[in-house]
């Protein structure tokens, strides 16, 4: 089952149309990571400005298949915007 990824407003409107599905085995251990952890696969996850610098070094970690090397850039690049404006956050959706 897959997470859906998407940046959003403090509103939780979407900020791009365009989103990210990120598989669950694309992080398969958790033990090594400060807030992957934390992402919970059956309920919603958020993660705020100042988490960004934890989760974009928690995100450099993963390697990604060849098949998900695509949206796993995709939500490097959400991580990167929400790092550097005021007010989104990157929004894990699960089951």
């Amino acid at each position: 089952m897959p997470w859906s990824v998407r940046l959003q407003e403090e509103r939780g409107n979407p900020v791009t149309c365009k989103g990210a599905v990120i598989e669950f085995a694309t992080i398969s251990d958790y033990s090594g990571f400060k807030l992957l952890g934390y992402l919970d696969p059956y309920g919603d996850t958020y993660f705020n400005q100042y988490q960004m610098k934890d989760f974009l070094a928690d995100w450099a970690k993963l390697t990604p298949s060849s098949e998900q090397r695509e949206q796993w850039q995709v939500v490097h690049d959400m991580a990167t915007r929400c790092r550097d404006e005021a007010h989104l956050y990157v929004r894990f959706i699960g089951d």
